[in-house]
């Protein structure tokens, strides 16, 4: 057996202490419906040799790759563990570098050896449906997608008249009303991309929004925004 001891744990960049208010177990998190794999995923990604920095973003981020690396490998089988995960555990226990390179093995699109991997950490071992995206919200996803390409577009059409006849009315208002719903439109080489941040302001002035997680506040989140691309598509495309 090997005894190791890591450094200090902190919360939210604060030392933990219970005249700070700030102290809790493992089981506190549990109890609070924290699963126990997005724990073990936050404390994996840092070093043991490092204080370990509980923090809420640290804990959505981690339940957000375990969620999409579990869609990822839905029904498919474990195989072979990653070479270079095993160096990396093997290099003083670095499992930081090893969660690194289990981001590298999602990108490669290897869903056998992404989970043989991750459940050597000790991850995607629990994970269930009800962790998983439902089918039918990749179904919303691609509606979306669909949406906002030929939104961008226009954008950046917009943008070439606009340069010509100096009038950017049109093409603020577009791109103002892609904003306003997280759509980011980022100009390269005179071309718009996009990319999107997740409207949690939107979400928490809707009464009707659910408060169930991540999950059912990214389908919500999905529905509404979907609903909200129609609305600019009969507005702009036309």
């Amino acid at each position: 057996n090997v005894w190791m001891h890591n450094e200090m744990l902190q919360v939210e960049g604060k030392k933990m202490s219970k005249s700070l208010g700030n102290f809790f177990t493992v089981r506190d998190l549990l109890d609070q419906g924290v699963p126990g794999e997005v724990i073990r995923m936050v404390f994996l990604d840092t070093n043991y040799g490092k204080p370990m920095d509980w923090t809420k973003e640290k804990a959505e981020q981690a339940e957000g790759t375990l969620r999409k690396w579990g869609t990822f490998a839905r029904g498919i089988p474990a195989t072979s563990v990653d070479q270079t995960v095993a160096e990396r555990l093997a290099e003083d226990l670095n499992t930081h570098s090893a969660v690194a390179e289990l981001h590298r093995i999602f990108k490669e699109g290897d869903a056998g050896k992404l989970r043989a991997s991750a459940q050597l950490l000790g991850l995607m071992q629990d994970v269930h449906e009800a962790w998983l995206e439902p089918l039918e919200f990749q179904d919303v996803k691609a509606e979306i997608i669909g949406l906002v390409d030929p939104l961008v577009s226009k954008l950046t059409n917009a943008r070439e008249q606009a340069l010509i006849s100096k009038d950017f009315k049109s093409h603020d208002a577009l791109r103002n009303s892609l904003i306003s719903v997280g759509v980011i439109p980022q100009l390269k080489d005179g071309q718009y991309h996009w990319i999107y941040t997740l409207q949690e302001p939107a979400r928490a002035r809707d009464k009707d929004a659910p408060t169930d997680g991540f999950l059912g506040a990214t389908v919500y989140i999905a529905g509404w925004l979907r609903d909200k691309l129609n609305e600019f598509a009969q507005e702009f495309l036309v």
